[in-house]
């Protein structure tokens, strides 16, 4: 739900000079049309924004003071940190102090600002919480993806391997959803340990007062940030296999990714421990990708199965960074 708070301004200032005012604290033209005109800001540096906020100019309406002329509106989507709801009320204070105008607050029915009681998140939690926000929204697409194949006719293919047996084209795009599936966990658990690394200086320090040793062209990379401690790290590292993956969390975010994984959770009223699942897909992707294996039992229950197991680890790995570290990742819940 949008947050909005209103200054409603006797004075009709013109758009450049409101852009003048408000530019030099991030804020952008996004439409250009007079006094119908939004801005919008966005703070990328250290993962301030997470939806950012707009800057409406509107005419008045029933609602508005007699002599009204212009009301400026401050808006937030759902999702919002704290740093943007901070922007919003800081440029309705801003405008008043240029402009005068009465203030209205839409969310509380108030003549005040907003309350900011939004949990305040450090870099490093909203940087992963994105990748897990990235993670959650690719198991989706391969739900949306089961969803679309069922509504679709089977259309048998020759097998020339047998000259007599006929395959289902269903078969095929079933089986390659595997190294998809495995490609979405792979990128989470690299993308949550490289943005964890490079928004933690403990942990560079740490790399660098270690005995590794840095060729000069990853020192020029890094110097000229065309690459990151966290990558270059993770370079040594293969996301897609448990025990590496399980390497890297331990010797630098000090965090045990197989106990986090190896408890048994009840997945369409059956348990499983979740790393032995997991192992089973990573196994079943190999061979997919270099043995051409199709499986031709492979149903959509089954990849069902898969994409629960996977979401299921996604929330073991949030809940245990929650409970070990107080670590707030999962920003959808928290914001």
């Amino acid at each position: 739900m949008s947050i909005e708070l209103e200054l409603h301004c006797k004075l009709k200032p013109r758009v450049s000079s409101i852009e003048q005012l408000i530019k030099p604290f991030g804020w952008e033209i996004w439409y250009e049309r007079g006094h119908s005109s939004y801005f919008f800001r966005y703070e990328s540096e250290n993962y301030e924004s997470t939806t950012g906020c707009w800057l409406y100019l509107q005419k008045p309406d029933k609602f508005s003071p007699k002599g009204t002329k212009i009301v400026f509106q401050a808006s937030s989507p759902d999702g919002r940190s704290y740093e943007d709801l901070e922007a919003q009320n800081k440029i309705i204070r801003l405008l008043k102090e240029k402009y005068g105008g009465v203030l209205f607050n839409s969310q509380e029915g108030t003549r005040s600002y907003i309350v900011n009681d939004i949990a305040k998140l450090s870099a490093s939690e909203k940087a992963c919480g994105f990748s897990y926000i990235s993670f959650q929204r690719n198991l989706q697409r391969i739900r949306s993806t089961l969803d679309f194949n069922k509504k679709q006719p089977n259309l048998p293919i020759k097998d020339y391997e047998s000259f007599h047996h006929f395959i289902d084209t269903k078969i095929i795009s079933t089986n390659t959803l595997i190294p998809f599936l495995i490609s979405c966990f792979e990128a989470f658990l690299k993308d949550f340990f490289v943005t964890y690394v490079d928004t933690n200086k403990s942990i560079q320090e740490k790399f660098f007062n270690s005995k590794e040793k840095l060729s000069p062209r990853d020192l020029k990379d890094i110097l000229n940030k065309n690459l990151s401690i966290g990558q270059l790290i993770s370079n040594s590292y293969k996301f897609q296999n448990l025990d590496s993956s399980n390497a890297a969390y331990n010797n630098y975010l000090d965090f045990d990714l197989l106990k986090a994984l190896g408890k048994k959770k009840k997945i369409r009223k059956k348990l499983y421990r979740i790393n032995n699942l997991i192992r089973e897909i990573l196994n079943f992707r190999h061979k997919i990708v270099h043995e051409a294996y199709l499986d031709s039992d492979l149903n959509d229950g089954v990849i069902e199965l898969y994409v629960s197991c996977l979401e299921m680890a996604g929330k073991l790995i949030v809940e245990n960074f929650l409970n070990e570290k107080n670590f707030k990742i999962d920003l959808e819940g928290t914001l």
